[in-house]
């Protein structure tokens, strides 16, 4: 039985792999359109102050814990001081989110953090290649948890969501920072 949705992921998957060995960031300006997912993943958030959060959250879940590139609905600052305010802004609403389990606040703050990583990299062209392939695996790494969070507060998996903070929390903060 042929699955359609396991080419696509396989062909991300390996994407993200290659660029974090190689040190680039994937090149996913040619990405026209987001991966279609089976229904039951596909309803993922209908908060209606973000209409983008459903393809978000389905895409970052992904399946088997790929990691999609989605449309970035956080506002991201161009000098890379506003995007570490913007980082303790939202860690902090996320660690708030998780503590008074209000999930779909949790959902949107892990969602701005993964968006505002993710343009960290290239923010970084003063540190050395290692450094700079770290960060491209921790900020694959916080894509991934966010997406896990994403889809255990949606779930209401309580437990899980919160591990998946903390995981997300600890890789976040293992991140150096850099002006």
């Amino acid at each position: 039985m042929k699955q359609p949705f396991v080419r696509p992921v396989l062909a991300t998957a390996v994407l993200c792999l290659f660029a974090a060995c190689s040190g680039k960031a994937p090149d996913t300006s040619t990405v026209s359109q987001s991966l279609s997912l089976p229904p039951e993943a596909g309803a993922a958030s209908t908060d209606a102050s973000n209409p983008g959060a459903a393809n978000d959250t389905a895409a970052a879940s992904g399946a088997a814990g790929a990691v999609a590139a989605p449309a970035s609905s956080t506002p991201i600052p161009s000098a890379t001081d506003d995007i570490w305010k913007a980082l303790d802004k939202q860690g902090y609403a996320l660690q708030k989110a998780v503590d008074g389990a209000s999930w779909k606040d949790a959902q949107a703050a892990a969602d701005a953090i993964r968006d505002l990583t993710a343009a960290l990299p290239a923010h970084a062209s003063n540190l050395s290649s290692g450094q700079q392939n770290q960060l491209q695996q921790q900020v694959t790494l916080i894509a991934t948890y966010a997406g896990k969070l994403d889809a255990a507060a949606q779930a209401g998996n309580a437990n899980d969501a919160r591990d998946n903070y903390k995981r997300l929390n600890d890789t976040l903060g293992g991140i150096v920072r850099f002006p």
